[in-house]
Protein backbone atom coordinates (compact mmCIF):
# COMPACT_ATOMS: atom_id res chain seq x y z
CA UNK A 1 0.00 0.00 0.00
CA UNK A 2 1.45 3.10 -0.47
CA UNK A 3 2.52 5.47 2.23
CA UNK A 4 0.25 8.52 0.60
CA UNK A 5 -2.48 10.11 0.86
CA UNK A 6 -5.04 10.38 -2.54
CA UNK A 7 -6.26 13.53 -3.06
CA UNK A 8 -8.95 14.23 -5.11
CA UNK A 9 -8.72 17.89 -6.71
CA UNK A 10 -12.52 17.82 -8.35
CA UNK A 11 -14.53 16.55 -10.54
CA UNK A 12 -16.71 18.41 -12.23
CA UNK A 13 -19.69 17.78 -14.08
CA UNK A 14 -21.00 20.22 -17.19
CA UNK A 15 -23.96 19.84 -19.44
CA UNK A 16 -23.76 20.46 -22.67
CA UNK A 17 -26.93 20.17 -24.46
CA UNK A 18 -28.46 16.90 -24.69
CA UNK A 19 -25.21 15.01 -23.53
CA UNK A 20 -23.09 15.45 -20.26
CA UNK A 21 -19.52 16.60 -20.87
CA UNK A 22 -17.47 15.66 -18.03
CA UNK A 23 -14.37 17.36 -16.91
CA UNK A 24 -11.47 15.99 -14.47
CA UNK A 25 -8.75 17.33 -12.88
CA UNK A 26 -7.79 14.89 -9.91
CA UNK A 27 -5.11 12.16 -8.84
CA UNK A 28 -6.46 8.73 -8.75
CA UNK A 29 -5.15 5.57 -7.16
CA UNK A 30 -6.26 2.66 -8.89
CA UNK A 31 -6.25 -1.07 -7.85
CA UNK A 32 -6.62 -3.86 -10.25
CA UNK A 33 -5.88 -7.54 -10.35
CA UNK A 34 -4.35 -9.03 -13.19
CA UNK A 35 -3.10 -12.82 -13.10
CA UNK A 36 -4.09 -13.31 -9.55
CA UNK A 37 -1.86 -10.55 -8.43
CA UNK A 38 -3.24 -7.12 -6.69
CA UNK A 39 -1.73 -4.41 -8.62
CA UNK A 40 -1.79 -0.30 -8.42
CA UNK A 41 -1.42 2.50 -10.57
CA UNK A 42 -1.58 6.39 -9.95
CA UNK A 43 -3.60 8.83 -12.57
CA UNK A 44 -3.21 12.27 -13.33
CA UNK A 45 -5.75 14.37 -15.16
CA UNK A 46 -5.12 17.56 -16.38
CA UNK A 47 -7.36 20.09 -15.49
CA UNK A 48 -8.21 20.90 -19.00
CA UNK A 49 -9.65 17.20 -19.58
CA UNK A 50 -13.03 17.18 -21.47
CA UNK A 51 -14.50 13.64 -21.68
CA UNK A 52 -15.51 14.39 -25.36
CA UNK A 53 -11.83 14.61 -26.33
CA UNK A 54 -9.59 12.92 -26.72
CA UNK A 55 -6.01 13.21 -25.33
CA UNK A 56 -2.81 10.90 -25.19
CA UNK A 57 -1.62 9.26 -22.55
CA UNK A 58 1.72 8.81 -21.03
CA UNK A 59 2.98 6.16 -18.81
CA UNK A 60 5.99 6.77 -16.66
CA UNK A 61 7.82 3.41 -15.48
CA UNK A 62 9.85 4.07 -11.86
CA UNK A 63 13.60 2.52 -11.09
CA UNK A 64 14.22 0.20 -8.59
CA UNK A 65 13.05 0.44 -4.62
CA UNK A 66 10.69 3.26 -6.42
CA UNK A 67 6.85 3.10 -7.04
CA UNK A 68 4.49 4.95 -9.18
CA UNK A 69 3.94 8.19 -6.29
CA UNK A 70 8.03 8.21 -6.28
CA UNK A 71 8.36 8.77 -10.02
CA UNK A 72 5.98 11.12 -9.98
CA UNK A 73 7.73 13.80 -7.85
CA UNK A 74 11.01 12.58 -8.94
CA UNK A 75 9.69 13.40 -12.65
CA UNK A 76 7.67 15.72 -12.14
CA UNK A 77 5.70 14.93 -15.15
CA UNK A 78 2.27 16.02 -13.71
CA UNK A 79 3.35 19.42 -14.00
CA UNK A 80 4.23 18.74 -17.77
CA UNK A 81 0.88 17.01 -18.25
CA UNK A 82 -1.17 20.02 -16.78
CA UNK A 83 0.65 21.96 -19.31
CA UNK A 84 0.37 20.23 -22.16
CA UNK A 85 -2.84 18.00 -21.27
CA UNK A 86 -2.56 15.03 -21.70
CA UNK A 87 -2.67 11.86 -18.97
CA UNK A 88 -0.08 10.85 -17.34
CA UNK A 89 0.54 7.45 -15.48
CA UNK A 90 2.66 6.15 -12.67
CA UNK A 91 2.14 2.05 -12.64
CA UNK A 92 3.60 0.25 -9.60
CA UNK A 93 5.70 -3.18 -9.56
CA UNK A 94 4.75 -5.67 -8.00
CA UNK A 95 6.05 -4.85 -4.59
CA UNK A 96 8.55 -1.91 -3.68
CA UNK A 97 11.65 -4.38 -3.22
CA UNK A 98 10.27 -6.07 -6.60
CA UNK A 99 11.58 -4.94 -9.43
CA UNK A 100 10.10 -4.82 -12.62
CA UNK A 101 10.43 -8.01 -14.70
CA UNK A 102 12.70 -6.08 -17.36
CA UNK A 103 14.19 -8.31 -19.79
CA UNK A 104 17.15 -9.17 -17.22
CA UNK A 105 17.98 -12.44 -15.82
CA UNK A 106 18.49 -10.69 -12.14
CA UNK A 107 14.99 -9.11 -12.03
CA UNK A 108 13.14 -11.91 -13.24
CA UNK A 109 10.38 -11.98 -11.07
CA UNK A 110 8.50 -14.54 -12.84
CA UNK A 111 6.01 -11.98 -12.95
CA UNK A 112 4.05 -10.78 -16.12
CA UNK A 113 4.71 -7.08 -16.19
CA UNK A 114 4.33 -7.07 -19.83
CA UNK A 115 0.65 -8.18 -19.26
CA UNK A 116 0.06 -5.72 -16.42
CA UNK A 117 1.32 -3.03 -18.48
CA UNK A 118 -1.39 -3.85 -21.15
CA UNK A 119 -3.72 -4.21 -18.45
CA UNK A 120 -3.62 -0.74 -17.38
CA UNK A 121 -3.55 0.80 -20.88
CA UNK A 122 -6.46 -1.30 -21.26
CA UNK A 123 -8.42 0.00 -18.13
CA UNK A 124 -7.40 4.05 -18.97
CA UNK A 125 -9.04 3.54 -21.76
CA UNK A 126 -11.91 2.97 -20.63
CA UNK A 127 -11.83 5.17 -18.15
CA UNK A 128 -10.48 8.18 -20.48
CA UNK A 129 -10.98 9.49 -23.82
CA UNK A 130 -7.08 8.44 -25.25
CA UNK A 131 -6.24 9.09 -28.42
CA UNK A 132 -5.37 5.55 -30.01
CA UNK A 133 -2.58 7.28 -32.17
CA UNK A 134 -0.60 8.88 -29.42
CA UNK A 135 -0.08 6.60 -26.72
CA UNK A 136 3.70 6.66 -25.30
CA UNK A 137 5.62 5.62 -22.38
CA UNK A 138 9.55 6.77 -20.31
CA UNK A 139 10.69 5.15 -17.63
CA UNK A 140 14.35 5.74 -15.40
CA UNK A 141 16.52 2.82 -14.54
CA UNK A 142 14.77 -0.12 -14.35
CA UNK A 143 11.59 1.77 -15.46
CA UNK A 144 13.29 2.36 -18.57
CA UNK A 145 15.01 -1.37 -19.08
CA UNK A 146 11.32 -2.16 -18.39
CA UNK A 147 10.82 0.76 -21.43
CA UNK A 148 12.86 -1.28 -24.07
CA UNK A 149 11.55 -4.33 -22.63
CA UNK A 150 8.28 -3.08 -23.74
CA UNK A 151 9.83 -2.01 -27.03
CA UNK A 152 10.96 -5.44 -27.83
CA UNK A 153 7.92 -7.35 -26.75
CA UNK A 154 5.12 -4.84 -27.37
CA UNK A 155 6.19 -2.39 -30.31
CA UNK A 156 2.57 -1.83 -31.46
CA UNK A 157 1.13 -1.34 -28.19
CA UNK A 158 3.05 2.52 -28.09
CA UNK A 159 3.88 5.00 -30.49
CA UNK A 160 6.90 6.16 -28.60
CA UNK A 161 9.47 5.09 -26.46
CA UNK A 162 11.76 6.85 -23.93
CA UNK A 163 14.21 5.28 -21.77
CA UNK A 164 16.39 7.26 -18.89
CA UNK A 165 19.64 6.27 -17.58
CA UNK A 166 19.06 2.41 -18.76
CA UNK A 167 21.06 0.40 -21.39
CA UNK A 168 19.62 -2.78 -22.71
CA UNK A 169 20.69 -5.92 -21.10
CA UNK A 170 22.71 -8.65 -22.52
CA UNK A 171 20.00 -11.32 -21.53
CA UNK A 172 17.31 -8.92 -23.15
CA UNK A 173 19.28 -8.52 -26.37
CA UNK A 174 19.01 -11.84 -27.30
CA UNK A 175 15.96 -11.95 -27.45
CA UNK A 176 14.52 -9.04 -28.29
CA UNK A 177 12.50 -9.08 -31.49
CA UNK A 178 10.57 -5.99 -32.23
CA UNK A 179 7.81 -6.70 -34.46
CA UNK A 180 8.40 -3.49 -36.46
CA UNK A 181 10.62 0.17 -36.37
CA UNK A 182 10.13 1.76 -32.57
CA UNK A 183 10.91 5.64 -32.23
CA UNK A 184 13.54 5.17 -29.23
CA UNK A 185 14.99 7.87 -27.30
CA UNK A 186 17.46 7.43 -24.65
CA UNK A 187 19.23 10.07 -22.01
CA UNK A 188 22.40 8.06 -20.05
CA UNK A 189 24.89 9.73 -17.72
CA UNK A 190 28.33 9.06 -18.69
CA UNK A 191 29.90 8.96 -15.12
CA UNK A 192 26.46 6.96 -14.21
CA UNK A 193 28.38 5.14 -11.03
CA UNK A 194 25.47 2.27 -11.05
CA UNK A 195 24.49 1.86 -14.80
CA UNK A 196 27.74 1.58 -16.32
CA UNK A 197 27.98 4.10 -19.72
CA UNK A 198 30.44 1.52 -21.19
CA UNK A 199 28.47 -1.85 -20.15
CA UNK A 200 29.16 -4.33 -17.89
CA UNK A 201 27.49 -5.10 -14.36
CA UNK A 202 24.99 -3.03 -12.76
CA UNK A 203 26.47 -1.62 -9.15
CA UNK A 204 24.21 -4.04 -6.59
CA UNK A 205 23.18 -2.92 -3.13
CA UNK A 206 20.56 -1.68 -1.10
CA UNK A 207 20.50 1.32 -2.84
CA UNK A 208 21.52 0.42 -6.15
CA UNK A 209 19.56 -2.10 -7.19
CA UNK A 210 19.67 -5.64 -8.72
CA UNK A 211 22.51 -5.67 -10.66
CA UNK A 212 23.10 -7.37 -14.34
CA UNK A 213 25.01 -7.59 -17.14
CA UNK A 214 24.14 -4.55 -19.49
CA UNK A 215 25.30 -3.88 -23.26
CA UNK A 216 26.92 -0.17 -23.50
CA UNK A 217 25.37 2.66 -24.25
CA UNK A 218 26.68 2.53 -27.93
CA UNK A 219 25.75 -0.80 -28.48
CA UNK A 220 22.28 -0.17 -27.08
CA UNK A 221 21.54 2.41 -29.03
CA UNK A 222 23.32 0.82 -32.14
CA UNK A 223 20.34 -2.36 -31.65
CA UNK A 224 17.75 0.45 -32.09
CA UNK A 225 19.46 2.04 -35.02
CA UNK A 226 19.42 -1.46 -36.74
CA UNK A 227 15.92 -2.57 -35.91
CA UNK A 228 14.92 0.61 -36.69
CA UNK A 229 17.06 0.46 -40.33
CA UNK A 230 18.42 4.26 -40.13
CA UNK A 231 21.37 5.94 -41.46
CA UNK A 232 24.39 4.73 -39.79
CA UNK A 233 25.62 8.72 -38.95
CA UNK A 234 24.02 10.72 -37.05
CA UNK A 235 23.70 14.34 -37.01
CA UNK A 236 25.68 15.29 -33.76
CA UNK A 237 25.37 18.43 -31.92
CA UNK A 238 26.10 19.85 -28.38
CA UNK A 239 22.97 21.33 -26.38
CA UNK A 240 23.54 24.98 -24.23
CA UNK A 241 25.38 24.83 -20.70
CA UNK A 242 22.37 26.31 -19.19
CA UNK A 243 24.04 25.59 -15.72
CA UNK A 244 27.56 25.71 -15.53
CA UNK A 245 27.91 24.70 -11.92
CA UNK A 246 26.68 21.32 -12.30
CA UNK A 247 30.01 20.59 -14.03
CA UNK A 248 27.28 18.33 -16.94
CA UNK A 249 27.02 19.23 -20.76
CA UNK A 250 24.75 17.17 -23.32
CA UNK A 251 25.90 16.43 -26.82
CA UNK A 252 23.21 14.30 -29.31
CA UNK A 253 23.96 11.66 -31.31
CA UNK A 254 20.04 11.81 -33.82
CA UNK A 255 19.45 8.88 -36.31
CA UNK A 256 16.55 10.62 -38.00
CA UNK A 257 16.62 8.23 -41.83
CA UNK A 258 14.71 5.60 -40.37
CA UNK A 259 11.82 2.99 -41.66
CA UNK A 260 8.04 3.99 -41.04
CA UNK A 261 9.27 7.80 -39.90
CA UNK A 262 10.84 5.75 -36.68
CA UNK A 263 13.78 7.67 -35.30
CA UNK A 264 16.26 6.89 -32.78
CA UNK A 265 17.76 9.73 -30.41
CA UNK A 266 20.55 9.47 -27.78
CA UNK A 267 21.64 12.66 -25.08
CA UNK A 268 24.65 11.57 -23.74
CA UNK A 269 25.20 13.82 -20.11
CA UNK A 270 28.97 14.44 -19.77
CA UNK A 271 29.13 14.57 -16.12
CA UNK A 272 25.75 13.18 -15.76
CA UNK A 273 25.13 10.52 -12.88
CA UNK A 274 22.31 7.86 -12.46
CA UNK A 275 19.53 10.76 -11.55
CA UNK A 276 16.51 12.45 -13.98
CA UNK A 277 17.95 15.50 -15.18
CA UNK A 278 16.14 18.74 -14.19
CA UNK A 279 14.27 16.27 -11.25
CA UNK A 280 12.54 18.38 -8.89
CA UNK A 281 13.73 16.17 -6.47
CA UNK A 282 18.00 16.35 -7.33
CA UNK A 283 20.40 14.27 -5.79
CA UNK A 284 22.16 15.73 -2.53
CA UNK A 285 24.73 14.60 0.20
CA UNK A 286 24.86 10.72 0.87
CA UNK A 287 22.83 10.29 -2.28
CA UNK A 288 24.34 11.97 -4.67
CA UNK A 289 27.70 10.26 -3.65
CA UNK A 290 25.94 7.36 -4.62
CA UNK A 291 24.41 8.09 -7.50
CA UNK A 292 25.94 11.03 -8.84
CA UNK A 293 25.56 14.73 -10.25
CA UNK A 294 21.96 15.19 -11.47
CA UNK A 295 22.08 17.90 -14.69
CA UNK A 296 20.40 20.88 -14.92
CA UNK A 297 21.16 21.33 -18.50
CA UNK A 298 17.96 20.06 -19.38
CA UNK A 299 14.65 18.98 -17.79
CA UNK A 300 14.42 15.06 -18.98
CA UNK A 301 10.29 15.24 -18.70
CA UNK A 302 10.34 18.51 -21.55
CA UNK A 303 12.39 16.49 -23.38
CA UNK A 304 10.63 13.34 -23.52
CA UNK A 305 7.53 14.77 -23.97
CA UNK A 306 9.35 17.22 -26.88
CA UNK A 307 9.98 13.90 -28.38
CA UNK A 308 7.03 12.07 -28.16
CA UNK A 309 5.27 15.02 -29.56
CA UNK A 310 6.64 14.71 -32.84
CA UNK A 311 5.27 10.90 -33.47
CA UNK A 312 1.83 9.99 -33.88
CA UNK A 313 0.21 6.53 -35.97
Amino acid sequence: MYKWFLVILSTLLVACGPEARQTHAADEEVAMTVDGHARQYWMHTPPTYQSDRSVPLVLVLHGGQGDGHKVSEQTGFSRVSDREGFVVVYPSSIAKKTPWYDGRDTANTGIDDVAFIEAVVKDIQRKRNIDLRRVYVTGVSAGGAMTQHLACERSDLFTAYASVIANMSISLAKKCRPSSPVSMLLINGVADPIMPYNGGEIRKGRRAGNGGSVMSVKQTTDFWVRNNGCGKSPARSELEDRDRRDGTRVSVAHYAQCQKGSEVRLLSIKGGGHTWPGSPMPSKGLRKRIVGVTSQDINASDVVWSFFQQHSR
